[in-house]
């Protein structure tokens, strides 16, 4: 079922200067021609070749304390088509994943 090694192009948001003063942002209403600098964005993004390696045959390799992850599999109520659903996602699904992080290696997080 693995599937390897296998590398893709990812869509970064570039490190730009501006951000160190100013906060990456885009608006997603109409934004007023006649204001001061009218810009609905202040994003610029690069393309970048990102390797991605299929670590299913070694999920209990991986801790929190070693590399800042840990992989678990949990079961979960919602059938596939389901998450095409956003409703069903933000009702049901969220509050199962939430369940997950409150119980993090065997220990009530609050």
């Amino acid at each position: 079922m693995a599937c390897g090694t296998v590398t893709g192009e990812i869509n970064y948001l570039k490190r730009l200067d501006l951000y160190q003063k100013e906060k990456p942002f885009q608006l997603f209403i109409p934004v007023d021609e006649n204001s001061p600098g009218p810009r609905s964005s202040n994003l610029e993004f690069e393309m970048k070749e990102q390797t991605f390696v299929d670590i299913r045959e070694n999920l209990r390799d991986f801790s929190l304390d070693t590399h800042g992850f840990k992989v678990g599999i949990r079961p979960t109520a919602l059938a596939p088509a389901d998450f095409y659903s956003r409703d069903i996602v933000e009702t049901r699904y969220f509050d199962e994943v939430k369940d997950i992080f409150k119980n993090v290696d065997g220990v009530m997080m609050r």
